[in-house]
């Protein structure tokens, strides 16, 4: 009974920490094609909040996950508000976390992140020392701090929103041509073909299947599908032929299908997935399409509590020796 109950609570937390970590890959708080920025706000901050309450220690590790910048000030805002939470022997790696989130944000958005500390009244002594370190470390950069610089589904949805224009079909390019570069054989297949994906443009429905079909064709190690997870021509078509291929032609999974969402869905707190059979994971940038496929094995369900745990953990460690060898 008692390792039946321990299971279960490991589950929940892996399954909490997944859904959390994926949410702060994709979500800002926009408005999306689909969602009002209300809705994501609301279920965002949410999730902040459940996560730090029960997780206190992961949550601050998430901050090494790789998850977007909008989502990391979220943390550290969170994280200072609630210091006397912190566990003593957690203090120092919380600290130099934050402090060194801080320093790797854009210039601009860190600067909104001290006006932000002002205004929610955050004035501890922690925090008092975090904001004196930054501003110190940037007072040589003022003139240049005030400068600002500037899952594939190509279907009308992925126009995004009026806040966030064209940015899902902004992101499968960028992943076309980074992966062009990158891989020794690649192929793309959109779900409406184009002769030049540089002028590629968002319209009509979503069909996944047939482009994926294309794709598994080519018996290819890997298979990355982009994609906001709406599909509706037909609804679930990518699902069925998913179960079918992976029953029926790769019951051992030898071909990896990954899908990349770049949207997250306020209404269930998750990315709106196209198989259960499949990863999904979120993605914010094209960038980060290497950590996402490391990522994604923990998405997939196959990984423990403890190997997500030893996961960030390790991440944490790596972005603290990388922030100590710059000073």
């Amino acid at each position: 009974m008692v390792n039946n109950l321990t299971n279960r609570f490991e589950e929940v937390a892996r399954e909490d920490l997944l859904m959390f970590i994926n949410a702060c890959l994709s979500c800002t708080g926009q408005r999306e094609f689909y969602d009002s920025d209300y809705g994501q706000k609301v279920s965002l901050d949410f999730l902040h909040d459940y996560i730090l309450g029960n997780y206190r220690l992961l949550y601050c590790r998430t901050l090494a996950a790789g998850i977007n910048h909008f989502n990391q000030t979220q943390i550290i805002l969170k994280l200072l508000a609630t210091g006397k939470a912190t566990q003593p022997q957690h203090r120092e790696e919380e600290n130099q976390l934050i402090t060194a989130t801080l320093h790797n944000l854009p210039s601009h958005r860190a600067w909104n992140l001290l006006v932000q500390i002002r205004k929610q009244g955050i004035n501890n002594r922690r925090a008092r020392a975090i904001v004196k370190h930054y501003i110190n470390s940037r007072i040589h950069r003022f003139a240049f701090d005030a400068v600002k610089y500037h899952f594939l589904d190509r279907s009308y949805s992925s126009s995004g929103s009026s806040e966030k224009r064209r940015r899902p079909l902004g992101i499968a390019l960028a992943i076309h041509y980074l992966l062009s570069l990158a891989a020794r054989e690649y192929g793309n297949f959109w779900t409406i073909p184009t002769n030049d994906p540089f002028l590629v443009t968002p319209r009509g429905q979503t069909d996944i299947a047939t482009p994926l079909l294309s794709a598994l064709a080519w018996q290819p190690e890997l298979v990355i599908i982009v994609s906001d997870g709406w599909e509706n021509d037909p609804p679930a078509a990518t699902a069925e032929l998913l179960r079918v291929y992976r029953r029926k032609i790769d019951p051992d999974s030898k071909v990896s299908i990954i899908h990349c969402n770049p949207v997250f869905n306020a209404d269930d707190f998750t990315l709106k997935r196209i198989s259960p059979l499949i990863p999904t994971v979120g993605l914010r940038e094209a960038e980060d399409l290497e950590l996402i496929l490391k990522f994604a094995r923990f998405a997939e369900g196959t990984a423990t509590l403890a190997e997500l745990e030893a996961y960030l953990k390790t991440r944490s460690q790596q972005v603290l020796r990388k922030n100590e060898r710059r000073r």
